[in-house]
């Protein structure tokens, strides 16, 4: 849904924003992945039939709304020149990764269908059968 994609692109942005090298504005990352976390997600909640136009819109929206906001922090290589020469690689690449990620995403949360394996870890980690408090 919307809060977790948020919640999980807010914590995959902060990652990017610590772990070296680190040449941008701290925080940056965490912003843009949350957003288009909550996109994605929302997107999904509306119908399932929208996960694959999903992650094709973050792969592709997720490079340009990240030179976008390094245009507007007045990052000194964002260049027109640079865009039309790296932008086209990024949405490549990260076209080619999204489905391995989708199919690991959903496998590490929803495992088979009608499965959730980290919320049947999480119960009997607290010995209940119930919902997740």
């Amino acid at each position: 849904g919307a809060a977790a994609g948020a919640c999980a692109g807010f914590g995959a942005g902060l990652a990017v924003d610590l772990l070296p090298p680190v040449h941008h504005v701290a925080g940056q990352y965490a912003l843009l992945f949350c957003l288009v976390g909550f996109v994605v997600g929302r997107m999904v909640e509306r119908t399932s039939a929208a996960v694959v136009p999903a992650a094709v819109l973050a792969a592709v929206a997720g490079p340009l709304l990240a030179a976008g906001v390094a245009a507007l922090l007045g990052v000194p290589g964002i260049t027109g020149a640079a865009l039309l020469s790296r932008l086209p690689g990024a949405v490549v690449c990260n076209l080619l990764a999204a489905p391995l990620v989708v199919w690991g995403v959903g496998r590490l949360l929803g495992g088979r269908r009608g499965e959730q394996p980290v919320r049947h870890a999480l119960r009997a980690a607290n010995g209940t059968r119930g919902a997740v408090s």
